[in-house]
């Protein structure tokens, strides 16, 4: 009688299981890699707020207000806020204390760094978010200190959310 010699080998099935297994952990450690990510750039965003604070009281205690807010005649709320941004970095590299400290923000936050003397005011020196989008200044007489806004990692003000909500200086 000739027994045939059984070679050992893995089954169909037991491949694909150990497929699913390793693509199911590789989604685990992409999803948990992502939150790490996402709480490393909030810090980070929390930070230069961190530094344009110091920035802000450095020119108050100078200047003895606060920048003003520039008001195009425009209706558009996001291009308001962008000048307001422009004109309060523009106000904060004008007097040497607050410079001292507002240079301290990564230049990977601004967008036309380096400007020429006849510029307009649309080609100041503009800030972002670590997301790439404008960071909002907003200052009324009635506030005792002045907001710093980014919409966040969602890039929305309308979806709050324990990781993604709005991010401020307050």
């Amino acid at each position: 009688m000739v027994h045939k010699k059984h070679k050992p080998a893995f089954t169909l099935i037991e491949i694909m299981v150990t497929v699913a297994v390793i693509v199911m952990m590789a989604g685990v450690l992409w999803k948990m890699g992502h939150g790490l990510e996402v709480k490393r750039q909030v810090q980070q965003q929390k930070q230069a707020f961190a530094i344009l604070d110091s920035a802000l009281q450095a020119y108050y205690e100078v200047a003895g207000v606060f920048p003003e807010v520039a008001r195009d005649n425009t209706m558009d709320e996001l291009l308001w806020a962008k000048s307001a941004t422009e004109l309060m970095w523009q106000r904060l590299l004008s007097v040497p204390e607050s410079r001292f400290v507002a240079e301290r923000l990564s230049t990977e936050l601004l967008k036309n760094l380096y400007v020429s003397p006849d510029a307009t005011d649309h080609d100041w020196p503009e800030i972002y978010d670590v997301w790439g989008r404008p960071v909002e200044y907003v200052w009324h007489a009635n506030m005792a200190f002045p907001m710093l806004r980014s919409r966040g990692p969602n890039g929305s003000y309308e979806e709050p959310n324990e990781l993604t909500d709005d991010i401020t200086n307050r």
